[in-house]
Order: structure tokens, then sequence, then C-alpha cells
């Protein structure tokens, strides 16, 4: 080797060279964004929401629930731990304890049997309450009260 290679300190060489790369990553990342987008789903006429209804939006894999205080939740169809989609089951007396004036029904996992109530409160011990969305509630154009609910598309890479 040529005695002016052997004089070059390759150790800081190096550690510029990965620095480079590690800001490089970053400048990438951040340029590429996270790749969420948020949205709100018309979720219809508040008009359509009684105390204790359940609408399911089947583009969203949401459910609006109607709660005993007139207040609106959205519930996520989806389960985070098993990510399979709970059903609803309007009939099934074991959430009436839980539910907004004590009706009937509960979100059920098809994977694991876990259940929840309406309300995506845990029924049994150990699984985590379903995900809920913001809802927001806001006069649209043609004069009438509409429920939108907050939907975060998280686009693949």
């Amino acid at each position: 080797m040529p005695e002016r290679l052997r004089r070059i300190a390759w150790g800081p060489l190096a550690l510029l060279l990965v620095s480079a790369i590690a800001v490089a990553t970053v400048i990438v990342g951040n340029l590429r964004g996270p790749g969420i987008t948020v949205r709100y789903a018309d979720a219809g006429p508040l008009s359509d929401y009684e105390v204790s209804s359940v609408v399911f939006l089947p583009e969203e894999g949401i459910y609006v629930v109607g709660l005993a205080d007139g207040r609106l939740r959205a519930v996520d169809g989806e389960v985070e731990s098993s990510r399979c989609a709970v059903r609803h089951l309007p009939d099934d007396e074991r959430g009436r304890e839980r539910n907004p004036l004590g009706v009937a029904g509960v979100f059920e996992d098809p994977c694991t049997g876990a259940l929840w109530a309406v309300t995506g409160d845990a029924l049994d011990e150990g699984p985590e309450p379903l995900r809920t969305r913001f809802v927001w509630i806001t006069t649209t154009e043609d004069g009438v009260q509409h429920v939108f609910v907050e939907v975060a598309d998280v686009a693949s890479r």
C-alpha cells in the first residue's frame, strides 16, 4: 500500500461517511412524510342517531353509538390486537349491564371470542377497549346537522 494511503485517518473518514448516510436517510424520510392522511367521513344526519342506537359505516369499518348522555361514540370495527373485524350481535344479552339504557348487544371478536359492550368497553378481563374515533357534529350547507367521524388512512409503503 502506498505511503500516502497509510497516513490517512480511516476512523474519522468512516464516521463522516456513516453520518452522511444517516442524515440523508432522515431527510428522505421527512420528504416522504408519515404516509398517514386524516379525513372526516360523513356519517349522516344527527337525526338518524338515538340513545343506544348502533349505526355501522361499512366503508369505514366503524360503528357509531348513541350514548345515554346524548353524545355519540365512534367505535373502530377492527380489533387492534387480532386485526379481526368485530361482529355486532344486537340481541346478545351479555352486554346489557354496560350498554346505554341497558339494551342488549355486544361486539365480538370472531378470532378470539373477546366481547365488548356497544360503547367499546371490554366485558371480560384481558382485552383492551376497542379504539374510538373523534366525532364531530356540524351544520352542513343544507342547514342539517351532520355527524362526521375522523378516519386515518395509512398508506402502504
